[in-house]
């Protein structure tokens, strides 16, 4: 018997350990993460048009050309009206130039070149002005 028990001297059996359940099937879980929410916040997009970048470039290399069109137009006009004011009637229906002649050349070919590229231009400025309207009228 043991000392303390004092309820008559019966002893009472020990308590069973307590019942030890394995359950061996894997538990179904979600490996992926949860989605962050973005610090910076949601950037919205644009409802309105989107800006005509094409259109305005366009329309500047028009402008440009137009520029470079009437410079050299004055350039080539200026040499021309210099050209022409050394012109003299020789008789006959023939004109001569008071200017040595490498002036005059040159004056010539100043004139010349600079019509060529005014006109080089303004066909550049032209087509630039047309493909600009097409892209600024185009939805």
């Amino acid at each position: 018997r043991s000392a303390d028990n004092s309820a008559g001297g019966i002893d009472t059996p020990p308590p069973p350990p307590p019942e030890v359940v394995k359950n061996d099937t894997p538990k179904k879980t979600d490996l992926t993460p949860p989605p962050k929410e973005d610090p910076i916040g949601v950037v919205e997009q644009p409802t309105g048009k989107p800006p005509k970048v094409g259109a305005i470039v366009t329309t500047g290399g028009a402008v440009a050309a137009a520029g470079v069109a009437v410079t050299f137009g004055i350039l080539s006009g200026s040499a021309k009206s210099q050209f022409d004011a050394s012109l003299v009637d020789l008789g006959n229906g023939m004109k001569g130039s008071t200017l040595p002649e490498t002036q005059a050349q040159q004056l010539a070919s100043q004139a010349n070149t600079g019509a060529a590229v005014a006109v080089s231009a303004g066909v550049v400025a032209a087509g630039l002005a047309v493909v600009s309207a097409i892209l600024f009228l185009k939805d």
